[in-house]
Formats: C-alpha cells, sequence, structure tokens
C-alpha cells in the first residue's frame, strides 16, 4: 500500500510537470502558479513516502526524469513569473506614492484637527 501511495504521488507530480509545460507554452500565468503551489505541497509527501518506504530504483529514476524536466523548465518560468514580480513591485511603488501623497495633501480642516487639544 504504502509504495502504491508513492507511486500514486510521483504519478501526480509527473502530471503536473507536464501541465507546468503546458501552461508556460501558453504563458497561463494564474494556471502556473496554482500548479506550481500543488507541487510544493506536493513534493514533501512524496519524497517523504519515497524515502520511507523502499519504493524502488524504477520510482527513483522516474522522479528524477521529471525533475529534470522541471528545471529545464524552470528558466521560463522564471521569466514568465518575472513579469509578474516587476509588475507587483510597480504597483507596490504606486500605492506607495499614492499613500504618501494623501499624507502631505491633506484638506486644511484635518492639518488643523491634527493639532486640536494641543498648544501648537
Amino acid at each position: 500500500m504504502a509504495a502504491n501511495n508513492a507511486e500514486l504521488l510521483l504519478e501526480r507530480f509527473e502530471e503536473n510537470v507536464t501541465l507546468e509545460k503546458f501552461f508556460l507554452e501558453q504563458r497561463d500565468q494564474s494556471a502556473l502558479v496554482s500548479v506550481l503551489r500543488e507541487q510544493e505541497d506536493l513534493l514533501p509527501e512524496l519524497l517523504r513516502q519515497m524515502k520511507t518506504f523502499p519504493a524502488g530504483d524504477s520510482l527513483w529514476n522516474r522522479l528524477r526524469f521529471a525533475a529534470d524536466a522541471r528545471a529545464l523548465q524552470e528558466e521560463l518560468a522564471t521569466d514568465l513569473l518575472g513579469g509578474i514580480s516587476r509588475e507587483i513591485g510597480r504597483l507596490r511603488q504606486s500605492t506607495k506614492r499614492l499613500h504618501d501623497w494623501q499624507k502631505a495633501w491633506r484638506p486644511p480642516e484635518e492639518h488643523s484637527a491634527q493639532f486640536a487639544g494641543t498648544y501648537a
């Protein structure tokens, strides 16, 4: 049963590697991120199952092959998701500028309310 569980997890990992490639080719960022998250959740249990129970060389070879395929796709994923990262950075910068602008350009009544009850 345990070896079967390891094999099922490995099959899912292999399917996800294929999906990663497909979503990279389609340049579908949100679907790619979803599959990458699933892989991150799947990988610890897969490795635990493979280490705990003797899975055999064939499963280890399959895992190595899938990992190699994933490594080849890494540069494409970095390129695709790097665009997201840059956009998030730009969004954060513009949000900060807007927030700073709001602080600097408060209506005059807010400035006076800020000092209410003080000697200023």
